[in-house]
């Protein structure tokens, strides 16, 4: 994978969130994906399909269908393990619904910016909402401070 540059080359090399996720397992495991709960090196790979399913609302006080997303997990294939997670698990992308070419290109504004960047201009650049740009910033500078895990 070539290495990124530039902001240009950022949005250019993760275009896509596959893109994203390709970098995120290649770099999290270069040789082969390692389960998270019991370390087996005997690991599936499973791709869903979006779907819809159906949810009470409590807010409209009726049954409404919603989107469940398309994901890419990883199964352990021991029987006494079979534990699935994704490349984001453990990471400060765990638990996002934002696209991660939105995270990448948020990490590389905060690593280009020389005195550092503010949400509002984070909110300017990707076009996200002020709270969104608020949370990337605090999350990304929160991972960058702290130590690596050992």
């Amino acid at each position: 994978m070539t290495m990124a540059r530039s902001l240009l080359d950022v949005k250019t090399i993760f275009m896509n969130d596959d893109n994203c996720f390709d970098y995120l397992e290649v770099t999290r495991w270069p040789d082969v994906v390692h389960c998270l709960k019991c370390g087996g090196g005997n690991v599936s790979r499973i791709i869903t399909n979006e779907t819809t399913r159906e949810r009470f609302s409590k807010k409209l006080g009726k049954v409404v269908e919603v989107r469940v997303p398309a994901r890419r997990l990883h199964q352990c294939n021991r029987p006494e393990c079979r534990h699935q997670f994704s490349a984001t698990t453990g990471t400060l992308f765990n638990d996002t619904h934002l696209p991660l070419r939105t995270w990448f290109q948020a990490i590389a504004l905060i690593a280009n910016a020389k005195e550092g960047i503010s949400a509002k201009q984070m909110e300017r650049d990707l076009g996200v909402h002020y709270r969104t740009a608020w949370f990337l910033n605090h999350r990304i500078r929160e991972a960058m401070r702290s130590a690596p895990p050992e």
